[in-house]
Parts: structure tokens; sequence; C-alpha cells
């Protein structure tokens, strides 16, 4: 998508910008700021997609805590609510819960693709932040 000779810097920094939730990504915007070294749109499209996936994780991860935790008090729905939570969050592999090893096998999906240089999807957040690098 992006037509530019990625360097392997590049690839390394996408691909810590995954493992790390995006802090590696941030630290070297910051680092370039202060260089005022121009930034490849691989490399943005990369740390951006990796910090906003965080925060989306983190923040669906606090809404849905804050549900479970009104939907606990209501009576009926108590246990209906407690056997869904057991369900999504009981460890089933080595400590490792169904919703877990959905979110390493995605990083890993998206470490990878960014180690070889490729663009990886995820489905409205990539259209965002495409969106958003075809303004520069």
């Amino acid at each position: 998508m992006f037509n530019e000779n990625i360097t392997m810097t590049d690839k390394i920094i996408s691909a810590l910008s995954y493992i790390t939730g995006g802090f590696a990504g941030v630290i070297w915007l910051i680092f370039c700021a202060f260089t005022k070294k121009s930034l490849k749109k691989f490399l943005l499209f990369n740390v951006y997609q990796a910090i906003f996936l965080s925060l989306f994780l983190y923040f669906i991860n606090l809404l849905f805590m804050m549900i479970y935790h009104l939907l606990i008090m209501i009576p009926l729905l108590n246990r209906l609510v407690n056997s869904l939570y057991f369900v999504i969050y009981t460890p089933v592999y080595y400590n490792w819960s169904i919703t877990g090893i959905i979110l390493f096998v995605m990083y890993i999906y998206l470490t990878i693709f960014s180690f070889f240089g490729r663009l990886a999807y995820i489905p409205k957040i990539s259209d965002i932040i495409i969106y958003q690098l075809k303004k520069f």
C-alpha cells in the first residue's frame, strides 16, 4: 500500500511496537521528533495501530468489567453473568484463558507481518489509520 523502501530498523521498531503495546513506538516517535528524522508511512501505520489497538483493548476490557460488576448486582442475572465470565476468563491452557489465547495469537500475527514488512490488516482499526495517514 505504501510504496517505500522499508529498512530493517523500521521492521524491528514496528514489531517491537506490537510486542510492547505501543510503548516502543512512542519512544521511537519521540526520538525521531527530537532528531528531526522523518518517519516512513509503514512505521507510522504500525506504531499507530499498536497504540490504538492497545488503548482500544484496554477500554473494551474496562467497559466489560464495569458492565459485569453492574450485572452481578441484579439477583436473577448474577448466576448467568458469573457463568459467562467463568467461561471467558477461566484458564484453559497453561493458565491462559480463551480471550488471552485469542489476543496472543492476534499480536503474534501483527508482529510477524510487521517484521516481514507487510501491513497487517485489522478491519476497522486499519481503515481509520490508513485514512489518517493519507492526509499527510
